[in-house]
């Protein structure tokens, strides 16, 4: 669903500023979209990547990756990744609801 959901609601504001003919909701919309698609496919990428690699270091990464759960904690960049995607849609929803005057939407975005 995280990485279904902004495609399709980025999907539906456009086709919605298609039917009220609001050019920035399609324009804003689309850039959002082509940014959420190249850090998909980065991500995607990245993921297939480490499973052609996988075969030759997969004892030592997963030891390594127990002692790391054990004795550290996770530092900001590992989080990075999980956090990026709910900052864009919050960051697109407030502009689209900041565009239409939506303001008590705005407030709980």
């Amino acid at each position: 669903v995280q990485t279904c959901l902004p495609h399709c609601m980025l999907f539906a504001a456009v086709v919605y500023g298609i039917a009220k003919g609001e050019f920035a909701l399609i324009v804003g919309s689309l850039f959002w979209a082509v940014l959420l698609a190249c850090y998909s496919g980065g991500r995607l990428t990245a993921r297939m990547s480490s499973l052609t690699h996988e075969h030759t270091t997969t004892k030592r990464l997963l030891a390594l990756q127990a002692w790391g759960e054990t004795y550290c904690a996770l530092d900001f960049n590992s989080q990075f990744a999980s956090r990026v995607v709910p900052f864009l849609n919050l960051t697109a929803f407030g502009i689209i609801f900041a565009m239409y005057g939506w303001w008590s939407y705005l407030i709980a975005c």
